[in-house]
């Protein structure tokens, strides 16, 4: 069995006559993060959902620990059972819903008792720094807490991959240091590998060890992060160059 919980093969997939992904092929090794860097349509959030579970792919395959969860047309592992925790751009937290329930309801799939559930609910909003929160629902809390509640939901499972689809778009910088402090603290605490979309060159460099520039649904670049900063002649990268010069300088 392999060792990489997660491996893509020529995957692509279209929407009409547009190629969202074509012909995407890496693989991620336990503790690698990554982050998926790109122009807004280039098919990235495209990709989280595919490797999610959420979107079947027309063609090539998506392998986690060696086995095929996704293949031509298929979902062959549903997304509740591929150990992956997401966090959305949007946070998709239920408006009706308590934080605790909002957590809870991530819980629902497996077959537990109400005590196990609430122990892993209560462990995971102390995790996140937010058990005093848990009896409000999301418009009666701020939009850090918030990223928060949709983090501890993700996490609740104990996921070996964490994707996050811009999670920190909108917050303050002191909130979003603090977040992405709390996220890479608790990927190292409980051995999660982190995928992560991103526009942010500080949010990459922080989280991420490895990166994948797409462009029109192509992996144009991809390799170290730092080497690919110092080095690299594609123009998002020039310009995340540029971005952390003037903030060092």
């Amino acid at each position: 069995m392999s060792a990489k919980p997660l491996e893509l093969d020529r995957l692509g997939k279209r929407f009409a006559d547009v190629n969202a992904l074509d012909q995407v092929s890496f693989s991620v090794r336990a503790g690698q993060h990554l982050a998926i860097i790109g122009a807004s349509g280039c098919g990235k959030s495209t990709l989280l959902r595919l490797i999610a579970g959420l979107d079947e792919p027309d063609s090539g395959e998506i392998l986690m620990h060696g086995k095929i969860v996704s293949s031509v047309g298929k979902i062959l592992r549903p997304p509740h059972l591929r150990h992956i925790g997401m966090v959305f751009q949007d946070l998709a937290l239920w408006p009706n819903l308590t934080v605790f329930n909002n957590v809870s309801l991530a819980l629902s799939a497996n077959k537990m008792s109400k005590p196990e559930n609430k122990a892993k609910v209560n462990e995971v909003l102390e995790l996140c720094g937010i058990t005093s929160l848990q009896d409000r629902k999301p418009v009666e809390i701020s939009g850090g807490q918030q990223q928060r509640v949709a983090l501890a939901r993700a996490i609740v499972l104990k996921p070996h991959l964490l994707l996050l689809d811009e999670p920190f778009s909108g917050l303050d910088l002191i909130t979003k240091q603090t977040l992405m402090n709390q996220i890479a603290q608790l990927a190292a605490d409980q051995a999660i590998t982190i995928i992560l979309v991103t526009h942010d060159p500080f949010e990459a460099s922080f989280l991420a060890e490895q990166a994948i520039i797409l462009e029109k649904g192509k992996i144009e670049e991809m390799g170290s992060f730092s080497d690919m900063l110092r080095q690299s002649t594609t123009p998002i990268m020039q310009q995340f160059r540029k971005h952390i010069e003037g903030v060092t300088l």
